[in-house]
Parts: structure tokens; C-alpha cells; sequence
């Protein structure tokens, strides 16, 4: 998936707060004539501080800087990933920790400034489950998070993107063993999900590609709640998807 977001380095615009705070300035402008004066500037200010365009976000003058800067942890794994996540140019970094227990990781996504430095732009929550392998990639600037499960056919990989002012899961691609068959060989299930258009493509028990295709519901599944499990969002798109 390719994009054609590109947007300035600050916490406010970045997340279309000052958009939203300019668009609803206006509004009020147009119903002030309806409005006490005190009333007017009241709502305004509100708005203002409400959208968090003051909200203070930290910068890092390196990507050693930052890691410098998570809670001490002799243990601690780190994998990171270097790419244009907004396409603006710049190389920006994903960040993958491993606490050194296996069972629990965050991912964090630090844009880079023009100055070199970076911004902290968002951070995953912290798994709770084991996974055999966890690695990262950027690829044509979208964020891609490779699961290995503990058999050889499971597994999935999760593609994060900054889209429609989001940073949102737009793909899954999952695979699992569903049991085995007479002759010993292992039966799989899986499927390849376009998150945005909701278009699916099911494997056949040999965990190909099939010509099976679907349609699910599209749902907005965020990269703050991502937990690293290989069916992330599952409990919003199967709850939801259509027949």
C-alpha cells in the first residue's frame, strides 16, 4: 500500500488537532452572531486547549538517545527497522523492545526531524504472550511486523500504516495449523485481509492462496492497542464481518 500523506513535523498538526481547532473556529465564527462574546471566546479557548495543540511531545536528538531513555533493563533486546513511514524523505525508525523474558515487547515509531532528531510519534501496549519470533521491516512506507508462531506453518504478518490521519492496521496476513492430515502432513488455515477495503483472500489447506474470496467488515483497528497477537483486531472484525 502506498500513500501521499505527507505532513509537517509537530505533535499538533500531525494529528490534524490545529486542522480540526481552525475548522471549528470557523463554525463558531459564523454562529457567534447567536453567542454572548464571553460565551464565543469560552467555547474557543475549550476547543483549543481540548485539541492538545499545546500538548508537549518529547524530542531525542538520537535513536540512542531514546533507548537511553527506557526503564533500565540489562536484559533488554532491541530491533529496529529504518524507513520513510510518512513521505516526507526522511528516514524514520521502528522500534521493536524485547524485556529479555520472551513474553513481552513494544513497539515504538519515532519520526525523524529535519534537524535529525526525532519525535516519538506513537508506541504499541505491552504483549502479554509468547511468540517464537518477532522482527520488523518498512517497506514503500508502511510499517510491517513478521510473527512466527511454534509451528512452521503459523504465523502472521501485521502491516501498520499512518493513513487517513491514523496510525491504523490496513493489512493482515495470518496463517495457522488447523490439524493434520492421514499421511502426516499438517492442515492450515489462513487468509490475507485488506483491513481498508475489508477484501479477503482465504489459503487452501496446503496454506496456499486460494480463489476463495471475501468480503469482511472494515473496521479501524489502532496501532496504540496492538498487542502483537497474530489476530489482532480479531475480536472487532469477526464480530463484525459480513457473509
Amino acid at each position: 500500500m502506498s500513500s501521499n500523506y505527507s505532513f509537517k513535523r509537530t505533535a499538533a498538526n500531525r494529528y490534524g488537532k490545529l486542522q480540526l481547532f481552525a475548522a471549528t473556529a470557523a463554525w463558531l465564527k459564523r454562529c457567534a452572531c447567536r453567542m454572548k462574546p464571553i460565551h464565543y471566546f469560552a467555547t474557543l479557548l475549550f476547543i483549543f486547549l481540548g485539541s492538545g495543540a499545546f500538548a508537549a511531545e518529547r524530542g531525542y536528538k538520537s535513536v540512542d538517545e531514546f533507548t537511553r531513555s527506557l526503564p533500565a533493563n540489562p536484559k533488554r533486546q532491541i530491533d529496529i527497522a529504518d524507513g520513510d513511514l510518512n513521505g516526507d524523505g526522511l528516514s524514520d525508525r521502528a522500534i521493536l523492545t524485547d524485556d529479555g523474558d520472551g513474553l513481552t515487547h513494544q513497539l515504538h515509531i519515532l519520526l525523524q526531524t529535519r534537524d535529525g532528531g526525532f519525535l516519538v510519534a506513537r508506541k504499541s501496549r505491552q504483549n502479554t504472550g509468547f511468540w517464537q519470533a518477532v522482527s520488523l521491516s518498512i517497506e514503500n512506507g508502511s510499517l510491517f511486523v513478521n510473527i512466527e508462531g511454534m509451528r512452521p506453518t503459523s504465523g502472521a504478518r501485521h502491516q501498520f500504516k499512518f493513513y487517513r490521519g491514523v496510525w491504523r492496521l490496513v493489512g493482515l496476513r495470518y496463517s495457522s495449523v488447523a490439524g493434520n492430515t492421514e499421511n502426516g502432513g499438517l492442515v492450515t488455515s489462513g487468509f490475507d485481509w485488506n483491513v481498508v477495503t475489508g477484501d479477503v483472500i482465504f489459503d487452501d489447506e496446503a496454506g496456499n492462496t486460494s480463489n476463495k474470496h471475501g468480503k469482511w467488515a472494515t473496521v479501524i483497528c489502532r496501532l496504540d492497542d496492538y498487542d502483537f497477537a497474530p489476530e489482532f483486531c480479531a475480536r472487532d472484525w469477526k464480530s463484525r464481518k459480513s457473509q
